[in-house]
Formats: C-alpha cells, structure tokens, sequence
C-alpha cells in the first residue's frame, strides 16, 4: 500500500469551506447585505434573520449582493423568493445583484430568474456610489468595473 506524504487536513478545514459570510452595510436610505460562500440549509437561517432586520428597518433600498456565492441551494432559492414576494408590497425597494453564471444557473434553470428582481452591477455601481457605498469585489478586493448592464 503506497503512503501519503501529505498530511490530510483537519476536519475543521473542511466543516468551513462552504460557511456563508453575510457583509452587513447601512449607509442612507440604502442597506447593503453581501453574501458569500454558500447559501444553503446550514446559512439561510443566518441569511433570514440578517434579511429580518433590515426588512424592519427605515432603509427604502436594499440591495443584496450575490456574486460572493459560489452555491445557492433548495433553501437559499426558497428564501430569495420569499424575500421578493415580501419586498413586492414596495416596488422597487429590493435589487438583487446578479451571481456568477453557475450560481445564476439555479435560478434559470427552475424558472424562478423572472421572479426576482435581478440588476446588473453596472446598473448598481450607478445607483450605490452617489450613496458612498463601494460594493468592492466579491471576495471583499477592489471596487468593481463592468461594461454596460444587460
């Protein structure tokens, strides 16, 4: 039996991998919640209650930015779609930022992509600078450029 030289990493390393992170950011009348990781079973109590707070809230504008995630589960879909269905009763006050294509995929691939409120980041990036909020790279880096929002 041929041996490993490289130890296996401990269990821990891999109990976090899929954490979700939440950024949390307040600044006027907009509120910024950025996730990050996966947005599953074990996170979308975490992301609820994160949504709960800033649902109550005075903020006329919440943004939720997606492009952190690298998965979004049954759990996660089930709660962005209630989060939108509850953000209906004002128009305009949820914008979803678009994930990454293969976190997108989830959305199309259900049919649900025409039920939230879907923006592109250039469209974002116009709307948050005046407001002083810096949406920042996904993993938290430098701000972000596009070209154009479809």
């Amino acid at each position: 039996m041929r041996q490993n030289s490289s130890p296996t990493p401990p269990a821990q390393f891999f109990l976090g991998l899929g954490e979700l992170t939440i950024r949390s950011e307040r600044i006027g009348d907009a509120h910024l919640l950025a996730f990050g990781g996966e947005l599953d079973l074990a996170g979308a109590h975490r992301a609820q209650a994160a949504l709960a707070q800033v649902e109550a809230s005075s903020a006329e504008w919440i943004v939720l930015d997606l492009r952190g995630l690298s998965f979004v589960g049954s759990a996660g879909v089930e709660l962005l779609i209630d989060t939108a269905r509850r953000a209906s009763a004002s128009p305009g006050r949820l914008s979803i930022l678009r994930p990454d294509d293969h976190v997108l995929r989830v959305f199309v691939i259900t049919g649900i992509d025409g039920l939230l409120p879907f923006v592109g980041v250039p469209r974002a990036l116009a709307e948050l600078r005046p407001l002083g909020i810096n949406l920042g790279a996904p993993s938290g880096g430098d701000a972000v450029s596009a070209p154009a929002d479809s």
